[in-house]
């Protein structure tokens, strides 16, 4: 397939292909809301921003599907950058032919398997492990090149705008907050009491 001038490639002109995934309250599950990012470069047209779907919502599971979207798209020999080493082992694993049905979230690995298969020539796939959230000191000690570094900013945005694409209601959340107050002010309230019951049992003694 011939070179997209907008892709983004390594020195042996392979595409560099970048995934993730990324989470909104992440402490607290009734909440949580996931999405994940493909990025293929710069206003490139395969640039992908979707929201996690499904009750399951954790950044892991955002983050190999993320991997299964890269992998459909694939047209030529691609290396996937991706800061979840998880994903990466279990992807490895995978294209080893292991099992990795003990894995969480087999259905999605059940899912990622056939595609793998399908491809026409298995190295024209692979995926490799990037620091996430990097900086211009991981780039200057060598963790990744200044490319790496553009494409990982690229699909941290991506996989954040597809979380945000399907945030709980306001009022939902102002609720849910609310209680957690109360509920702490409470806990507050009983420790205080305990403690000066154990005082005033101490001076009767």
């Amino acid at each position: 397939t011939a070179l997209n001038s907008l892709d983004v490639n390594d020195d042996d002109e392979r595409q560099l292909i970048s995934t993730d995934g990324s989470g909104y309250f992440p402490t607290e599950p009734r909440l949580r809301r996931c999405g994940y990012g493909v990025y293929f470069g710069p206003d490139h047209p395969a640039n992908l921003s979707r929201p996690l779907l499904g009750q399951c919502q954790t950044v892991p599971r955002a983050e190999l599907r993320a991997v299964i979207s890269a992998v459909r798209r694939l047209r030529r020999p691609s290396t996937v950058l991706c800061d979840c080493q998880w994903v990466v082992d279990g992807v490895l694993a995978l294209k080893q032919g292991k099992d990795v049905t003990h894995l969480e979230h087999r259905d999605l690995w059940e899912t990622l398997r056939p595609s793998l298969m399908d491809l026409a020539d298995p190295n024209h796939f692979e995926i490799r492990k990037v620091p996430g959230h990097s900086t211009a000191q991981d780039v200057a000690d060598g963790f990744l090149t200044a490319v790496e570094k553009q494409c990982n900013d690229g699909v941290d945005l991506l996989a954040k705008a597809g979380a945000r694409a399907h945030l709980p209601a306001d009022p939902l959340v102002s609720a849910l907050r609310r209680r957690k107050a109360i509920t702490a002010v409470i806990q507050r309230m009983m420790t205080a009491i305990r403690i000066q019951r154990s005082a005033d049992l101490h001076v009767l003694d």
